[in-house]
């Protein structure tokens, strides 16, 4: 995109303050997208001395206008949804899109790197995404693909990201959304994927129990069915 090493920096610590400001002799720059917090923010207003607009997409660490307006003098402060944008003006975001999509026919942007990690492994994903050392997109995959009217058993499965997941699963013929501990509202979970559109076509259960003995129990019965036949 025609930008050299020395405006290029790491978002990941602070160092990108200094980088830029020396890039610039001092001048900073004129608008800063932001999606960063707490003390990243603050060093990113820093890079607007002559002032600027700080848009402000991350919405994670708001800041109230008055106090920046005495603190950095010439910046207009403006937090914003991008969903909002999309729905006021649907067409500027079809525009925007079908130049980023020609860039990429061109080369001129590259894909993000994918690394794909098994879903038994996924533990290490969230570790290493929460860590911040990844660059690029994260993918979890199923070792295999899944018996079509099979059951899925989803352990953890009451929150947000246990429903997500139903939904991913819900070619199954059956899911069931399990607890290890503790008492499951099953009529409240119910309640919500039923309300999703998505669940169309699954049937969906929900309970609580000691997986690790219902996995044994199954195992011993696949061994028991063997020795039969």
């Amino acid at each position: 995109m025609g930008l050299d090493a020395q405006h290029i920096a790491n978002s990941r610590d602070l160092s990108f303050e200094q980088k830029f400001l020396s890039a610039t002799d001092g001048r900073g720059v004129d608008i800063v997208l932001n999606s960063l917090a707490g003390e990243f923010v603050d060093a990113s207003l820093r890079l607007l001395p002559r002032g600027g607009r700080f848009l402000e997409m991350g919405l994670t660490d708001l800041r109230e206008q008055g106090e920046l307006v005495s603190k950095y003098r010439g910046v207009a402060y403006m937090p914003f949804e991008l969903v909002d944008v999309a729905h006021e003006k649907p067409e500027e975001i079809q525009r925007l899109l079908k130049q980023v999509v020609e860039l990429f026919e061109l080369e001129v942007l590259k894909p993000l790197p994918v690394v794909v990690y098994d879903l038994r492994h996924v533990s290490a994903a969230f570790r290493h995404m929460a860590q911040g050392r990844h660059v690029g997109k994260q993918v979890v995959q199923l070792p295999r693909r899944l018996a079509a009217g099979g059951t899925v058993l989803i352990t953890g499965g009451v929150g947000e990201l246990g429903r997500e997941v139903a939904h991913r699963m819900q070619a199954a013929a059956k899911t069931v959304n399990g607890k290890r501990q503790g008492a499951v509202d099953r009529r409240g979970v119910l309640c919500v994927i039923r309300r999703d559109h998505r669940y169309v076509g699954a049937k969906i259960g929900g309970g609580s129990g000691d997986l690790a003995r219902i996995g044994a129990d199954a195992a011993g019965g696949r061994r028991k069915l063997a020795a039969e036949q």
